[in-house]
This record gives structure tokens, C-alpha cells and sequence, in this order.
């Protein structure tokens, strides 16, 4: 009787359950939906999904390096990220949240109202894309006459594309924008797509449009207004805050947040509410709520699906913050990665946030495989070094005598280096040439540095470094640090795509890839053969940007492919290549003999640190100044010292005068300055010096012995002000060194009095040279 029952209550449920589905009713506990934040973390390279129910952290997707734009379906169902560095957008499906296609375009990209097409373009090319959503073949690709796109927005009845134009790439002098364009995008015939220009306040820097309303905004970066336009064109200022860098609206459309922050070394941002009326005419009425002022850098952010929160990205503070629309209030903040780009906050049914949260953070079944694998191809070493003997072939040319004399033939002309490589695992690089000149490779940042201590920094990390260093990674280990998740780092570093996995069978090889899901793609990829782990080839992508786009004519264009051979057994069970093709452009190719290997050397602790230049900061170099000449101020802090000029450098290594202090106080310099705050790193010379002529004051610390207590009060004290850079330099006499334009002290110990003194007194005086007038003739 028992069993009847239950087959009855199994059979009622079935109907119950159908009758349901027809009636469009649903259960509650069935399609119960969560919110979830999605942040881009550029300097993690990886999308962090946090629910906001717990405020944790429940998985984070590395598709791709240096993340920047998430865009969301308009069914909720995937979410579309755009990557800066390796110029990619990839699917990611929100119910299994793996990527399902990966298509070779940075963007920006937007959805068609109707969500059927994705329109995107590459940065700063001027070719324009139609995806098709469900495809994800193209449609249509159209060169169009606008370049640098940096923000678009689609018109609510889909038949134009609304664009502005933004770079964010050149240092120095830079293109300004004043206007917003029109793209027609139903217009098969491209003779008859007309592009119209609208004014707008100085730098739009992003655009955003009512779905309901014909009407639009952009956030004006050069000004303390917003600029509200129709259909028409014709258009109206918003006051707003200094700054404006983003609008985000309600998904209802009756609030408007609007984020303000001056850039990379500001401290503070602002922020406004504002209530919205789009029924009003002939323009929608746009009542401020409140306004309030928050520590940190603002730089996107996202309504939840009711409205009731406003989620804002802080990028100084690595955090996501919480707040009440109505009168600004922070609620709560959570924390985020290195870097944090864009957000966006989605509903998701709850059972996929459960099961979100019961997987393994690093639970990639066949990464993890790979990534085993290749660990167990050598024994685990503390370092290595060896020798390389590079040979290369230049183009030349030689005259062709006979009937044709003036004619010329190609010749190559055969080249050959010899480099000293040490390896400290995992990322840990140093190369050494023939002419004394170092590189220093750790963390995602570059240094080269020449005999006279001259050096340069750049954010780049040599992936080979980390591919040798996979047998003494745990697969998590290996993981994170092929996707360059490196917390704390500096700079934007490179790595893989590892969420993109990708097998091939050539023949009797076979083989997987690491970093795309389409062969031929330009980004960073990774061979393993998949019978004995060995790594094959390693295909590393650096960004190249041009004026007029990302090309590769007239130099290098950013692609390094590595091919690895003859991998030969050593004493004591490591396994190491004897044999390297290194091929640029896919057009110069070098021969590369590994020799003298040896494994677990006894390094010196200064040979791999950045801070301390490898080593050679053990004593400052008499060839970077001419001798001091200072003298004492009139009743100001520090000492004078006669000015250089303010003459710029074309390019960092060009040859120039020597400064007359050290660190400098003026003279040549480059026309971009280093970022403002705190600097892990010596920063170079001749950046130093235009902060200096921007009204910054630098104060540095050379540690032959670690310091970290004189640091850490160094730091906290340095966070109150904006136009103070403190960073470590190893090539000078003196403990701690304080300059300004024309102004420098050093002291032997901390004096805390003193150094303030020094800021408040130069801190946030422009020097640039004062021109003069031109009287009418």
C-alpha cells in the first residue's frame, strides 16, 4: 500500500510539474536567482566571481591577459569578456562558466538591442566587426574612417552605433577628442553608411545610452560635465564632478551614478546620484540626489538587477564596493584583485551559484593533467644556468657585376652572440651578454640595465622562465603563475589564456595547447606533447601600438615563437633542451646551442633582485652625473641646484647630457612621466625627472641591507600625498635621498620631520618652461 502511495504522490508531481510549465509557473526553489559581481582583475589576468550574498570569492576564469570589458547577453545567459593584451573576447557561459569560442578582437564591443549581433571593434583599428550572437561567425566586417574607438553604445532602435574616442596608451602629448559619432550599422551599401560627429565636452571618455529613451550621455574626462544628447544631435551640459569617467544607469533607467577620478596617481574620486525623469520633454529632468567624495580610484561600476545597490570598482584599493543610490553610503567592501578594470552584476539561479561554490578553486581536470605531466619531466632544482650561443642570419646586399652593374642582390650576413642565462624558479630570470649589459626578469617586469648602471624598466615577463620552472610547481602553483596571477605584481603582466585548452593531432603527434582554442591565433600559447609532458613551443604576443593602430610595419610586431629540442638527461634526473629555434614576425629565425648547464648553483641573494639592480647597485656609478655642485637655499629645504634645462628625449636609451646630481633634480627627460605612489622598483632617470618638472617631489631609499621597517613607515606616510613617488635606488651613497626640480637633500637615517618639511615645501609647483607671448606686428 506503501509503495502505491508513492508511486501515486511520483505521478502527481510529473503532471503537477507539466501543467505548470504550460501555465508558465515556476517554482520558487527551482528558479531562485543570486547576485553575482564579475570582476575584470587586469593585472591577475583573471574574472573573479564573487558572490555578494557571502561577499567571497567562489571562482576565478583566466581567459585571457589583462582583462578590461565585460559585456553581458541581454538573456543573462553568457558574458562576453574583451582582453587589452592579447586582444581576445571569449564566451563564457554562465551556467557551466567555462568559455565556449574565443574571437581575435580587444574591442570595445557591444550587443544589438534585439541581443542577436555582437558589434566590436579591435583598439585603436578602425575596422568594425558584426558577430553573430548564437554563431559566433562574422557577419560583416566594414573599415569605417573613425580609429582609437574606445567606448560605443548602440541607438535603442538598433540602426546606428554611437562611438567616442579615447587613448589611453600614448605617455605624453596626446590626440583630444571634443566630439561623439554616429554610425549607421543597417546600412548594407558602406557608400551610403554616413557617419555624423556630435559635440561633446573635451575627452568623452565613455558613452552610455537610455534602451528606452532616445537619448544619451557621455562623460567628458577634461571637464566637470556630462554631456546629454538626442537622436538629433543637438545637445546640453550636466554639471557634474572634475573628472567624469563613467555613467552607469538602473536597468529601470530612474538613477544615474556617475563616477569621477583624475587618473593613475589620484587619490580621491568622487561620486554623484542623480534621479532620472526620461518622460519629461523636451529633455528628461535630472535631479541630483547626493554627492560625496570616497578614498580611492573609481573607475567602473554596476547597478544590481532592483536598483536598490550601486557596486563601484576602487582600482587604488583593490576593492568592490557597496553602496545605498540614494545618499551614497558604503555598505560594504570586498576585496578584489591587482589591477581591477570593469564589473558587471548578474542574477544567476541559485543551484549554479551552489554548485560555483562546492568546486575546487583550481578544479580544471584536464589542465591539472598537462600541467602534471610536465612537471614530471625533470626533477625539482632550486636554479639553473647555462650558457647559449646564438647564430642568426641579417639580410644584406652586395652589387651584381655584369650586364646589370647597378642591380643588387641579397646576402646574408651571418651573426652570433654568446649569452649567460641564470633561472632562480619560478620567475626569476637574468641574462647577461658579451658588452656587460644585464637583463633582469621577476614578478612581470623587465629591467635592462648597461656597463655605466644606465637602466630601463618595462613591464614584461619572460615566459620561458616559468615554462623551465613547471617541475617545481604543483599543478595549482603552475596554474596560476602560466596566467601571470601573481598578486602584488606591479605592472599588467603577460601569461596564458590556461581556461583555453586545445588538442591537435599532427600525424603520429599529438599534442596540447594551452592559451587558445583556434590554431593560428596571434596570442600566447604553450605546446606540451601530450605523451611525454616535454614543452614544444612557446608562442609569446606582445602588444605593439602605432598612431594609427596595432601593426607590425617597420618593426617588431609582437610575435616571439620559442621551438625546444633535443631535451637530454642530466646527473641527478633533470631534464633540459639542448637545442632552440627562436623565430620573430615569423620572418627572423635564431639558432640557439645550450651548453654548460648546470642545475642548483650558489647565487649570490642580489643577483635576481630587482630593487637592487642585480647587484650592480652594491656601489653608485661615478658615469650617470657630473660632479655635485649644489649650494644652500635662501631659508628652504634642502639644496640648491643649478637647472639643466627642461630638453626631451625622443625615445628612454637616447644618449644625453649627464645629470648634475644624483638622483637627478633636472635636465633631459621623456615627455611621459612614471605613475605617482609607491614604486617596488628604482624608477629610471629620465622619468624621474619630468615628475620633478610637473611639480612631484621623489623620495628614495637605497637598502644594501633589507630595510622593511624604514619602508613601511616610508609608505604609510607617502599614501597622504598625490604628487610623491617613493621608490627604491641603489646607486647612490646616501640611505634616503629627497628631490625636486633644482632641490635636493639626502640623510644617512630617517627623519620623518624633515622629509615632510621637503614635500610641503616643493609638492605640486609646476616648472615647465614659461612661454612667452608673441606681440601682434
Amino acid at each position: 500500500m506503501k509503495l502505491f502511495s508513492r508511486l501515486i504522490g511520483i505521478v502527481f508531481l510529473f503532471i503537477l510539474f507539466g501543467l505548470s510549465g504550460l501555465m508558465g509557473f515556476t517554482f520558487p526553489s527551482f528558479t531562485k536567482k543570486v547576485p553575482v559581481a564579475y570582476v575584470a582583475n587586469g593585472a591577475n589576468n583573471n574574472i573573479q566571481v564573487i558572490d555578494l550574498n557571502e561577499g567571497k570569492t567562489i571562482k576565478k576564469i583566466y581567459s585571457g591577459v589583462a582583462p578590461w570589458r565585460l559585456i553581458s547577453s541581454p538573456d543573462g545567459k553568457q558574458l562576453w569578456a574583451q582582453h587589452w593584451y592579447s586582444e581576445t573576447t571569449t564566451v563564457i557561459d554562465l551556467k557551466s562558466h567555462e568559455i565556449i569560442y574565443s574571437l581575435p578582437f580587444r574591442g570595445p564591443g557591444v550587443f544589438s538591442p534585439n541581443g542577436e549581433q555582437f558589434l566590436t571593434m579591435n583598439w585603436p583599428s578602425s575596422a568594425f566587426h558584426r558577430i553573430d550572437g548564437k554563431s559566433f561567425k562574422t557577419i560583416e566586417q566594414r573599415m569605417i574612417d573613425v580609429n582609437q574607438v574606445y567606448d560605443m553604445t548602440p541607438d535603442p532602435e538598433g540602426n546606428k552605433l554611437y562611438m567616442v574616442q579615447y587613448d589611453p596608451m600614448t605617455k605624453g602629448p596626446r590626440e583630444r577628442y571634443g566630439y561623439m559619432v554616429s554610425f549607421p550599422i543597417g546600412e548594407e551599401d558602406s557608400s551610403k553608411a554616413v557617419q555624423l560627429s556630435y559635440q561633446t565636452g573635451r575627452s568623452p571618455i565613455s558613452i552610455k545610452a537610455s534602451i528606452k529613451n532616445p537619448f544619451l550621455f557621455t562623460a567628458d574626462l577634461e571637464t566637470s560635465q556630462l554631456t546629454l544628447l538626442n537622436r538629433l544631435g543637438d545637445g546640453r551640459k550636466v554639471s557634474s564632478c572634475p573628472f567624469p569617467r563613467t555613467v552607469i544607469l538602473s536597468k529601470d533607467e530612474t538613477r544615474m551614478g556617475v563616477l569621477c577620478w583624475k587618473g593613475e596617481g589620484a587619490k580621491r574620486s568622487h561620486i554623484i546620484s542623480y534621479q532620472i525623469d526620461f518622460n519629461k520633454r523636451p529633455w528628461p529632468s535630472i535631479t541630483e540626489e547626493a554627492r560625496t567624495t570616497l578614498e580611492g580610484g573609481l573607475v567602473a561600476g554596476d547597478f544590481s538587477p532592483s536598483g536598490d545597490r550601486l557596486y563601484v570598482l576602487d582600482r587604488n584599493n583593490k576593492r568592490l564596493l557597496e553602496i545605498d543610490p540614494k545618499n551614497l553610503t558604503v555598505y560594504r567592501s570586498v576585496t578584489t584583485g591587482d589591477h581591477p578594470m570593469d564589473v558587471r552584476i548578474i542574477e544567476i539561479p541559485k543551484k549554479v551559484r551552489d554548485q560555483i561554490g562546492k568546486e575546487k578553486e583550481f578544479d580544471r581536470k584536464t589542465l591539472k593533467e598537462v600541467m602534471a605531466k610536465m612537471g614530471k619531466t625533470s626533477n625539482s632544482f632550486n636554479n639553473i644556468s647555462w650558457t647559449e650561443k646564438v647564430t642568426w642570419t641579417e639580410p644584406g646586399s652586395e652589387e651584381k657585376h655584369g650586364k646589370t652593374d647597378d642591380a643588387k642582390i641579397s646576402k646574408g650576413v651571418q651573426k652570433t652572440k654568446e649569452l649567460k642565462v641564470f633561472l632562480k624558479s619560478p620567475d626569476g630570470l637574468r641574462i647577461e651578454n658579451e658588452k656587460d649589459e644585464i637583463r633582469l626578469a621577476k614578478e612581470g617586469t623587465t629591467i635592462s640595465i648597461d656597463p655605466d648602471g644606465k637602466f630601463w624598466v618595462t613591464p614584461r615577463q619572460d615566459l620561458i622562465s616559468v615554462v623551465f620552472s613547471m617541475p617545481n610547481l604543483s599543478s595549482d602553483e603552475a596554474i596560476r603563475t602560466l596566467a601571470g596571477d601573481v598578486p602584488g605584481s606591479p605592472y599588467l603582466r603577460t601569461g596564458f589564456a590556461v581556461d583555453q585548452v586545445m588538442e591537435v593531432k599532427e600525424g603520429d603527434h599529438h599534442y596540447f595547447v594551452i592559451g587558445t582554442q583556434v590554431e593560428g591565433e596571434r596570442v600566447s600559447q604553450l605546446w606540451v606533447d601530450a605523451k611525454t609532458g616535454f614543452p614544444t613551443n612557446l608562442v609569446e604576443k606582445f602588444p605593439v601600438f602605432s598612431g594609427k593602430g596595432h601593426g607590425e610595419e617597420g618593426g617588431f610586431g609582437g610575435l616571439v615563437e620559442t621551438k625546444f629540442y633535443d631535451y637530454e638527461k642530466i646527473d641527478g634526473g633533470y631534464r633540459f633542451p639542448k637545442r632552440l629555434e627562436r623565430i620573430i614576425d615569423g620572418k627572423l629565425t635564431q639558432h640557439v646551442q645550450i651548453e654548460k648547464v648546470k642545475f642548483n648553483n650558489d647565487f649570490s641573494k642580489d643577483q635576481f633582485e630587482l630593487n637592487r639592480l642585480g647587484g650592480i647597485g652594491s656601489k653608485p656609478s661615478d658615469k650617470l652625473v657630473l660632479p655635485v655642485k649644489t649650494s644652500i637655499g635662501q631659508e628652504q629645504p634642502g639644496r640648491y641646484v643649478p637647472s639643466l634645462g627642461n630638453d626631451h628625449l625622443s625615445y628612454p636609451q637616447e644618449p644625453h647630457t649627464p645629470y648634475n646630481s644624483n638622483p637627478p633634480t633636472s635636465g633631459h627627460h621623456l615627455p611621459y612621466v612614471a605613475d605617482w605612489g609607491i614604486h617596488p622598483v628604482p624608477v629610471p632617470l629620465e622619468l624621474q625627472v619630468h615628475n620633478l618638472e610637473d611639480g612631484g617631489v621623489l623620495v628614495q631609499y637605497n637598502c644594501p641591507d633589507p630595510c622593511p621597517d624604514m619602508v613601511q613607515i616610508l609608505e604609510r606616510k607617502m599614501k597622504e600625498f598625490e604628487h610623491v613617488i617613493l621608490a627604491p635606488y641603489p646607486l647612490m651613497d646616501n640611505k634616503i635621498a629627497l628631490t625636486a626640480w633644482e632641490r635636493i637633500d639626502t640623510m644617512d637615517k630617517l627623519d620623518e620631520d624633515r622629509i615632510l618639511k621637503f614635500i610641503e615645501a616643493y609638492e605640486g609647483i609646476d616648472h615647465h618652461a614659461k612661454e612667452v607671448a608673441k606681440e601682434q606686428p
